[in-house]
């Protein structure tokens, strides 16, 4: 079967993400059995009911979630707002601790939804009046202070904290905008959880493993210093751990890489050596100003389900703080 290359171009340009329904193809004369031997093909891909995308070059596939997204807005048709996790993607933010199914708030109806893949909340007057288009593909999203107050009332302080403290240091939002928020739902339920974590949020934290390593600390009793920079020395290091002489370092691969991915694709073998050496030399340098280290990589701070592993980081960072106490001690003596 030979696909017309010019209806392929022309349905993907319908809306964001390259989607397209099943009615807008059968208006370019695209019957349904012939989407159907397209779908079998691979040529496009089914996201919601009714609604496709283009399947694109093998290993260049769409991000579903985003297809899910553009599908479920343009099959509202303005009726819809992404919200929640869906909003902070479109605002360019990280997400941890979030379901993979699309969120978006009616603008009116005051029942919830759901779909396969989707939610369609009931209508939240805080939230979508003041939903503006978002610079990826212009679609409505709910501003990032109102994402974030949404992600942690529906999936606790993580979410909140991840997006948060990357949506201050990237001056995405600000402090008196999220308090805002905070009093805007003051009566939903959940906000009591949603109060304590906002003031644990941190523009100083520059990655996802730091914030999930300084709240992980936080919950088991420990504050820190965050991008301490100690006498002297001309880097910052992530956190100290105050009271102590413990800093400790959260080791993503980015670390090791180019800085600029969170992988080893492209890394040469001599980057990764470079890193490292530069790793192993700080230490020493903050060994020689008094100062430990503890380094803290992503198998070590979560399990393979994403949960923290909080009882193996107490038991690290405990016999760390033993083992400096022990050798202060024999120094002293």
């Amino acid at each position: 079967m030979v696909v017309p290359e010019h209806l392929l171009r022309q349905l993907s340009q319908l809306h964001g993400q390259g989607v397209f329904s099943a009615v807008e193809a059968g208006r370019v004369g695209v019957s349904g059995p012939v989407l159907a031997r397209w779908v079998a093909r691979g040529i496009v891909l089914r996201v919601i009911h009714g609604w496709y995308v283009l399947a694109g070059e093998a290993g260049a596939r769409p991000d579903r979630h985003d297809c899910v997204l553009a599908a479920v807005l343009a099959a509202y048709d303005g009726a819809v707002v992404a919200s929640h996790h869906s909003a902070l993607r479109m605002h360019g933010l990280p997400v941890f601790g979030c379901p993979d199914e699309v969120h978006v708030t009616h603008r009116r109806r005051p029942s919830i939804r759901i779909g396969r893949g989707y939610v369609v909340h009931a209508a939240d007057p805080v939230a979508v009046a003041s939903a503006h288009s978002v610079p990826a593909g212009a679609l409505a999203a709910v501003p990032v202070a109102a994402a974030l107050v949404q992600c942690g009332l529906r999936f606790g302080p993580v979410p909140l904290l991840v997006a948060g403290d990357a949506a201050l240091l990237e001056r995405r939002v600000a402090p008196p905008e999220i308090d805002e928020m905070v009093h805007s739902y003051a009566h939903a339920p959940g906000m009591a959880a949603v109060r304590r974590a906002v003031p644990l949020l941190d523009p100083r934290s520059e990655s996802v493993g730091e914030s999930l390593l300084r709240y992980a600390l936080h919950l088991l009793g420990w504050a820190v210093e965050s991008q301490y920079r100690p006498p002297g020395v001309a880097r910052r290091c992530d956190m100290l751990l105050l009271g102590t002489r413990l800093v400790v370092e959260f080791d993503g691969m980015a670390k090791f890489t180019t800085g600029r991915a969170v992988d080893t694709v492209g890394a040469t073998q001599a980057a990764v050596r470079s890193a490292v050496t530069s790793v192993f030399d700080r230490d020493e340098e903050l060994a020689g100003r008094g100062l430990h280290v503890l380094h803290v990589t992503w198998r070590q701070l979560l399990d393979s389900d994403g949960t923290l592993r909080l009882a193996d980081l107490r038991r690290r960072v405990r016999t760390r703080l033993a083992a400096i106490r022990e050798q202060e001690s024999q120094g002293a003596g």
